[in-house]
């Protein structure tokens, strides 16, 4: 395998909800939107990289003043965001030329016929 760019394994993402929330509500919900980041990805949010989460809201459903409404949004986000990341890597195919084989190459697998 050709060596490791550094610098060279930035992720974005993007959560969306359609709950209601503020600017600030937004960038806590990307916040910890990142703790799905680091669970899928080894080294995660390293110096080198710029791994970025943007969260966006539609407003269409009203959030309940309870503060555990938004700590499960949270959850529901890091946790969204980590099967997504697992998903995207068990259903790469590469690309025309890729110097690097996928995943499923690697391991000689099939992602479960369940997923779409």
């Amino acid at each position: 395998m050709p060596p490791t760019k550094l610098g060279g394994a930035t992720t974005i993402a993007i959560i969306a909800t359609d709950a209601a929330l503020t600017q600030a509500q937004c960038t806590r919900l990307a916040t910890a939107a990142h703790d799905g980041m680091a669970r899928a990805l080894v080294p995660s949010h390293t110096p080198m990289d710029g791994d970025l989460v943007f969260a966006v809201s539609t407003g269409a459903k009203p959030l309940s003043d309870d503060p555990r409404a938004m700590l499960s949004l949270g959850h529901a986000a890091a946790t969204c965001l980590a099967r997504a990341i697992a998903r995207g890597v068990y259903l790469a195919t590469p690309a025309y030329h890729d110097p690097l084989p996928t995943w499923t190459m690697l391991h000689n697998a099939q992602a479960p016929s369940s997923w779409p």
